[in-house]
């Protein structure tokens, strides 16, 4: 779920808390306006506590893979959204993008 994510990036910590969703600022100085993402949360609640409760895994956006403007005959690939700073490379699309989705569930394991 979006709004889970961005609230993170933003500096916000989503927890769960029995059937309740927690959202509080861990940031310097005051919180910058949520109301927009914390709407989405409460829209779908549901949805959001099986997210976080580790129920199901939110969709990933989508992969892109192209030619490796650095390495002529080599592939990149990179994705939107959290793990936006990795990039995987690879002779084919195909292996860039397992180059990138090893990086990124390298950096999942990591954070458990």
């Amino acid at each position: 779920m979006d709004a889970i994510i961005r609230l993170r990036e933003m500096g916000f910590w989503v927890r769960v808390e029995g059937d309740k969703i927690k959202v509080r600022w861990t940031g310097p100085g005051n919180a910058p306006d949520a109301a927009p993402l914390l709407d989405a949360l409460r829209k779908r609640k549901a949805e959001a506590l099986a997210i976080l409760r580790g129920e199901v895994r939110p969709a990933r956006p989508w992969t892109w893979a192209g030619p490796d403007p650095d390495n002529s005959g080599q592939f990149i690939a990179w994705r939107e959204g959290e793990f936006d700073h990795l990039i995987g490379r690879g002779e084919t699309q195909l292996d860039a993008c397992l180059s990138l989705w090893d990086a990124e569930e390298t950096l999942e394991r990591a954070r458990r």
